[in-house]
């Protein structure tokens, strides 16, 4: 769960897409679903993956072509949403912990942001992990 309303939730998802290098494909907020496709960065994410996942890092960079859907869902209350994230990944249904780990950084940062909040220490540590990894592609 995102600790945010669906708006800014949805806001934040739209930054994440940008921030992480993703050409937004298709975007339908009424439906909350969000599309995009990028060509992944091999150095950045080797660095970020071993960062994160240690030697099993090395598996999940690739440098092929991927393709992901977000679905931004309104929680049981309107202080909650979910997000269900699907990729593509050359072409095979798969996911990529590197990416999705940076997905929820950069959604839950930005929606903190959006709505005036300070970020914790740990997260902003999480989102400048990920801008030395050379992962952030929007620099404020």
């Amino acid at each position: 769960y995102i600790e945010s309303d669906f708006e800014t939730t949805y806001k934040a998802t739209v930054h994440s897409f940008a921030a992480l290098g993703y050409t937004i494909e298709h975007s339908e907020k009424k439906t909350g679903v969000l599309t995009g496709r990028r060509e992944t960065k091999t150095t950045g994410r080797t660095a970020y993956a071993i960062l994160v996942l240690g030697p099993l890092g090395l598996a999940a960079t690739s440098g092929e072509t991927e393709e992901i859907t977000i679905f931004v869902e309104k929680g049981n209350n309107q202080s909650r949403t979910k997000l269900r994230i699907q990729m593509i990944i050359g072409g095979k249904p798969q996911i990529d912990p590197v990416t999705v780990d940076a997905i929820w950084v950069v959604v839950q940062r930005e929606a903190m942001l959006i709505k005036g909040l300070s970020v914790p220490g740990g997260l902003s540590k999480n989102y400048k992990m990920l801008e030395k990894a050379n992962l952030i592609n929007v620099r404020e």
